[in-house]
Parts: C-alpha cells; structure tokens; sequence
C-alpha cells in the first residue's frame, strides 16, 4: 500500500528493483531508476524522452516537425525491419496535409512505448469554429501479424513462433529494459475479445477509450487529442 505521491512522482524503495540494480550480468538490462514509480524523473524533465532530431521545414514545409533521430539514431532496434524505423511525428508540431483530398495516414512517434503508430482518418471535426479532420487507431495499431500481416514485424518472439499474441495487446519488453510490459488500449479497445475473459471491470467504449487526434490541415496544429494507453 502506497501514497498516491509514491506511486507516480515520487517513488518508493523497492526490494527487487534493489536487486535487478545489484545484478551484474551485463546481458541483463539495468532500469536507470532507484525507485519504483510510474512517472519517476519525468516531472519537469526536459530528457526523459530521449532527444530528438526533426526538420524544421526550411527546404520543404511538408516535412515540419517529422523526426530524423530519435537519441542520434535512424532506428530503435527494438523491431524487425520497417517497425524499427523512426518515423512520423512527436505529436505537437505536425507539417500541414499536403493533399486534404486523400487524407493520408499520420505517423506519430511514441518514445514510451519506441514506435510509431499509425493513424488513419475517420471524419470532419470541428472545434471553437475552427474545422479541422479527426484521425483515430484502429485495430491494427496493436496487432501482430495475426489480421494485418504487415504488423507483424512487430511481433518480438522468434519468427517461427510469430503471431504470439492475440491480436490488440502489444509487447512492449524490449523498449521497457525487458519487464513484462504489455500495451493495449484502455480496458483492451478493439482487443480480441480473449483479454476481457475472467477480468472484472473491463467495459471498453469507443466514447471514451478510442485513440485519437484532430488536426487543422493548414498550419497543422492540433485541435483536439485523446492519446491514452494501458499499460499491462
């Protein structure tokens, strides 16, 4: 039992974070962290996720804000082939859409969970009466070669093993120095219908669990955004 202040912000010690620290096989990741918490040093932290390298549109205005590096490099290495690529944007600053007619995908760079996610456009919106087009995840965003065979790069077993997992629950290991981290969207969104098996609580509703972000074309400076994850 933890304060709320613990849990987040502040940390607590934590007997096996003390040991995995204390390990010193160096085939073994060491988490960065004294404490157990969840936002640890990310309150007022300028660093926390990683530096990062984008065009500034000075050659071409349809490359604003898009990375180039993500901590000096093209590549997490976290993932097979194109999954590895850093892509797409940080989610503040996006280029305008070079053609509204076709409503291409948006890429945005997730450094907590190290890739992109796409999103694909879903309608008109509008909001203290600027208009603007609303992009969402689908249920490819989370799944792992099982209904999108082009996901599946981002399976991280062996690839003979590949699908692992039901579709709508990404691992996330690799990214989080390989603790059993899994992500979905809240209460398992457009998951397979395997995760709300034997859990008590879980009502997903695209109202209020659906991913999501609203972009004036133009300027490309967003009207709107619902990012929320789970962690598992």
């Amino acid at each position: 039992k933890r304060n709320v202040s613990e849990l987040t912000f502040d940390g607590y010690n934590d007997n096996l974070l003390r040991v995995i620290r204390a390990n010193g096989n160096p085939n073994f990741p060491k988490p960065p962290f004294e404490k157990m918490g969840w936002f640890v040093e990310r309150n007022n932290s300028e660093t926390y996720d990683g530096k990062f390298r984008m065009f500034t549109g000075v050659d071409d205005i349809f490359n604003l804000g898009n990375l180039h590096l993500w901590n000096g490099k093209p590549r997490t290495n976290y993932y097979r082939g194109d999954c590895g690529d850093v892509r797409g944007t940080t989610g503040e600053l996006w280029p305008p859409i070079q053609n509204v007619n076709e409503k291409p995908n948006l890429s945005l760079f997730v450094p907590d969970i190290c890739r992109t996610i796409e999103l694909k456009y879903s309608e008109e919106y509008s909001k203290l009466g600027i208009d603007g087009y609303k992009w969402i995840a689908d249920e490819s965003v989370f799944d792992n070669g099982v209904k999108y065979p082009e996901m599946a790069c981002y399976c991280n077993a062996a690839p003979e093993s590949c699908p692992d997992l039901a579709s709508g629950v990404f691992n996330a290991s690799r990214c989080k120095w390989d603790s059993p981290a899994f992500i979905s969207f809240p209460h398992f969104y457009l998951a397979d219908e395997i995760y709300l098996n034997d859990k008590v609580g879980m009502k997903p509703n695209r109202d209020i669990h659906e991913f999501s972000m609203a972009i004036e074309p133009r300027t490309g400076i967003p009207l709107n955004i619902r990012a929320a994850l789970q962690i598992n």
